[in-house]
């Protein structure tokens, strides 16, 4: 799954911001969710998006229950 920022609060600090998110099996009964996120900043002023990483990592994880069930 892609997202990508193209309006809102997120897309006033940076340029881009790009969310990939993998579901890889491991086993029968498990996968492993992996998250790539892309971002530029508008300027070096900008912090990095750490609360946008943790909003992301607490939604795989969730929904890793989920793909593992289907």
């Amino acid at each position: 799954m892609t997202a990508r920022g193209l309006e809102g609060h997120v897309m006033e600090h940076f340029k881009v911001c790009d969310i990939v998110v993998q579901f890889i099996p491991k086993t029968e009964d498990s996968c492993v969710g992996k998250i790539t996120m892309i971002w530029e900043k508008r300027n070096d002023e900008v912090p990095e998006p750490s609360s946008y990483m943790k909003l992301v990592k607490s939604m795989v994880a969730e929904m890793q229950e989920h793909v593992h069930k289907a």
